[in-house]
């Protein structure tokens, strides 16, 4: 069964000034969470909050078990 996500501005804004091959890599990220947010490798943060980590970037995201909905947040650079 298929979730539907949905992407917040502040996480498009993000995608928009990264550089292209590094935003499609989180957006086929953010599409396999659709399939199963919970197959995925991912990380809790507390509450409903995950994170998924693509390259030198994290995916933050919230899972709506009832409603079968997932909601990119944030989206942020990892440092050193």
């Amino acid at each position: 069964m298929n979730w539907d996500y949905s992407v917040s501005p502040a996480a498009r804004k993000f995608l928009s000034r990264i550089p292209k091959i590094d935003a499609a890599s989180i957006l086929d990220a953010i599409e396999d969470l659709a399939t199963d947010p919970c197959a995925v490798d991912i990380q809790k943060l507390g509450g409903i909050s995950w994170r998924k980590r693509v390259g030198s970037y994290r995916i933050k995201f919230e899972i709506k078990q009832a409603e079968h909905n997932c909601h990119v947040y944030e989206i942020e650079r990892r440092t050193t």
